[in-house]
């Protein structure tokens, strides 16, 4: 698990935890990342993704409805 006061190590982590398909790490560094960007693409995809792993599709969709425009400069 990366420490949350290193938002490069957590982005890095969560990348690795949805490569390897692992949705509780992705989850759980997701949840960290959002805490300092709210608009990353990355940890909401990763949200959504770790939510549909549990069965919760209206945690997922709460994410994806999050998802700021591509055009937004605040989307990371």
């Amino acid at each position: 698990a990366a420490d949350p006061d290193d938002p490069a190590l957590v982005r890095l982590t969560l990348r690795a935890a949805v490569a390897a398909g692992d949705a509780a790490a992705a989850d759980r560094e997701g949840e960290k990342l959002l805490a300092r960007r709210p608009h990353d693409w990355l940890a909401r995809c990763a949200q959504a993704y770790a939510a549909l792993g549990r069965g919760d599709t209206a945690a997922a969709a709460a994410h994806l409805d999050a998802l700021p425009h591509p055009d937004d400069p605040r989307a990371d």
